[in-house]
This record gives C-alpha cells, structure tokens and sequence, in this order.
C-alpha cells in the first residue's frame, strides 16, 4: 500500500503547489483591520526526494512528509488600517518568501467488512523552521512601513501555514478518494482500484498550523 500511496501522492502534490492560489483572507481581531488578495506562487523548489511517504512506527497510520520546501508568493493586494495613537492607512501588493517550509500528513487507512480499504486525511500540520521575508509596497513614508510589516508579517505567515494545511488536506483527500485499497500497511506494492470520481469536499480531519 506504501508504494501506491507513494505513487499517488507524490505527483498530487508537486501538481497542487505548481498552481497553488490561496483564498483571500480578512480580519480584525488583532486591533487592525486587515485583508489580503490574490495569493499566487511565483517560485517553488520541491523535488520529488523532498517528499516521504511511511508507516508509522506503530503501523497503524501512513506519514507524508514534505521537507524543505521553498516557495515564493505574490499578494496581489494587501490593504491595512490601524486606528491607534498614530493612525496609519495603506494598501499596495507585497512578495513572501518561505524558506524551510515542512508539511507533516497523517492517512489513515480505513477497512471495510468487504475487505477494501478508503485512506482519509487524519491531520496536517505546517512548520516554516527556517527565513521568511516579507516586502510591502505601498505608498506612505517607510516609517509606516515598518510599523505594517511588523504587525503584517507574522500574521501573513500564520495564515499561510493554515491556508497551506487546509488545500493540502483537501487535495490529498481528493486524490485518495478516487481509489480503494486492498492491502495491508507494508512495503509491498499494494492493489489499488480508481473508483468513481467524486467532486472535492473538505475532509474530516484536523488541520493545525504549528507554531
């Protein structure tokens, strides 16, 4: 079953993160008001040697791994408002640069009385352990832009990680759907049947973007 998850995986990420958009976001709960549109990579580095696919040590449960990854993303669109002691108001378009990036899946294989078996998404967590750099262009005086990409940037980042974890679970549990297993968790090439298509839903699982 390993080397067919392997098979299946492998490429379903590499073809995601190529055109990956990420969903707009918007939030006032830090005592800003911010939002921030079109999200598109511009530059990725993740080779195929880059992702891992194993049991468990506890065999009961399949890990992805994707290690360090580099990606590069353009934010068509940020707009900023803080309404403090020196109110400042901007918006123009910024590039983040990730550097480090790891992603950790988690697939549970699910048997049936028949003896087939489904793999969902049990959980998906996002580190970034190495740089992340986060430019801004806009229009007022870089005194305010310094004071935006402090407050900005580890919230672009916090969101990144959870968008990522969120389309990654999704993708995953796309893909995964389309086939039903027949074998147990080993090394051995497992027998593997594309089922019907389905349309894309959100799986049950938990996403974490890890601190």
């Amino acid at each position: 079953m390993v080397d067919t998850l392997r098979e299946i995986v492998v490429p379903a990420l590499r073809a995601h993160f190529e055109e990956l958009v990420l969903p707009d976001t918007k939030d006032t709960s830090v005592g800003v008001e911010y939002e921030l549109q079109r999200f598109q990579v511009s530059n990725l580095s993740l080779p195929p040697e880059n992702i891992h696919v194993k049991p468990t040590t506890d065999g009961k449960l399949i890990r992805v791994s994707v290690v360090n990854t580099f990606l590069e993303l353009e934010v068509g669109r940020w707009s900023y408002e803080s309404k403090g002691f020196v109110p400042v108001k901007d918006a123009g378009t910024a590039r983040v640069s990730v550097n480090g990036m790891s992603i950790s899946v988690m697939l549970e294989p699910r048997w049936s009385h028949g003896g087939g078996t489904k793999v969902v998404i049990a959980d998906c967590v996002v580190t970034i352990d190495g740089k992340v750099r986060f430019a801004t262009e806009g229009a007022v005086a870089d005194w305010a832009y310094k004071a935006i990409t402090v407050v900005l940037k580890p919230l672009v980042v916090s969101y990144i990680k959870e968008a990522i974890a969120d389309t990654v679970s999704k993708t995953l549990a796309f893909h995964l759907s389309q086939w039903a297993f027949s074998r147990s968790l080993d090394d051995q090439p497992a027998r593997a049947q594309r089922t019907e298509p389905q349309r894309p839903s959100t799986p049950q699982s938990t996403v974490t973007a890890a601190e």
